[in-house]
């Protein structure tokens, strides 16, 4: 198994390949760490589109959960019609 990071200001699920794995941070606001299979993989977001990127292409090998892959997503201004 791998392990990501994946930093959003605030709580949105984590979605690999369409599939949920987590949450971008747990219910005290603390940042997660999530355990996914390795390989090539592509990470978003749940919830509203109003982050960039929309999703992230990842190749996941040699991480774990000390140092794990970290994306960022940031908030967009404007509301990001769904693709």
């Amino acid at each position: 198994m791998q392990y990501i990071q994946v930093k959003y200001p605030e709580r949105r699920q984590v979605l690999m390949d369409d599939v949920e794995v987590g949450f971008t941070r747990d219910r005290e606001g603390k940042e997660c760490v999530l355990e996914i299979p390795e390989g090539s993989h592509t990470i978003r977001l749940g919830g509203l589109h109003d982050f960039l990127p929309l999703a992230q292409d990842v190749d996941l090998s040699q991480t774990s959960r000390d140092n794990p892959q970290r994306l960022e997503f940031i908030p967009a201004t404007d509301r990001i019609p769904a693709p």
